[in-house]
């Protein structure tokens, strides 16, 4: 299957701005996934599978900003150490990315921006449509 022109965009772009991120922080955190690779998810930003390593990013981190994708990023490399979101989870996350909570919290916001988007769009939708 190939991915149209502007999914080619995209895909260059997120390469360009995640694999050095995960390059760096795999060094720090000394894990290193088998492969990281990129989906139209909309419902998360990432997921890590922590039996074969793997590590799929959304196209929409693309939404947020750099900061925020790092702490994704981060997130997801955890994971390889720790599957569950449990106390030793939240210690590696303050050891290797300390503002991951106001990350959360901006990216928490973004997505209740885009969500409400999402659904404006839905409704004018039907309006622009109609014949009155």
């Amino acid at each position: 299957m190939r991915i149209v022109k502007n999914g080619d965009d995209a895909l260059r772009r997120l390469k360009a701005l995640i694999e050095p991120m995960v390059e760096h922080h795999s060094k720090e955190i000394g894990v290193k996934p088998s492969v990281v690779y990129y989906k139209a998810m909309i419902s998360r930003w990432g997921v890590c599978n922590v039996k074969d390593k793997s590590i799929c990013f959304s196209a929409y981190v693309l939404l947020l900003p750099e900061w925020c994708v790092e702490h994704v990023v981060v997130h997801e490399l955890c994971h390889l150490l720790e599957p569950s979101h449990n106390a030793r989870f939240h210690a590696l996350m303050d050891k290797f990315f300390p503002r991951w909570r106001e990350a959360r919290k901006e990216i928490r916001q973004i997505s209740k921006m885009e969500e409400k988007n999402r659904r404006d769009r839905f409704l004018i939708l039907p309006l622009i449509h109609s014949d009155i």
